[in-house]
């Protein structure tokens, strides 16, 4: 091997280059997990209370008083 491959302990080959994803806006990825990082999705969406604005949140962003954000929240919405 090259290197540019690592072993999760699941089934096939995954890039180490690429390896984890940056999580989609509205999507976290805070986990250890290798799983929960070979696609867009991570960890999950963004909970509610919250809001995950770019690509790679680790920490979703408490929303602030006087606004709300649901589920998958990319931004936080005035109320």
């Amino acid at each position: 091997m090259d290197g540019k491959y690592v072993s999760l302990g699941v089934s096939g080959a995954y890039n180490a280059e690429t390896l984890p994803y940056l999580c989609n806006p509205g999507y976290y990825g805070n986990s250890a997990n290798p799983l929960e990082q070979n696609t867009g999705t991570c960890t999950g969406l963004c909970p509610a209370g919250n809001y995950c604005p770019t690509p790679g949140t680790v920490d979703p962003i408490i929303c602030p008083s006087g606004s709300w954000c649901p589920e998958g929240s990319i931004a936080a919405r005035v109320c």
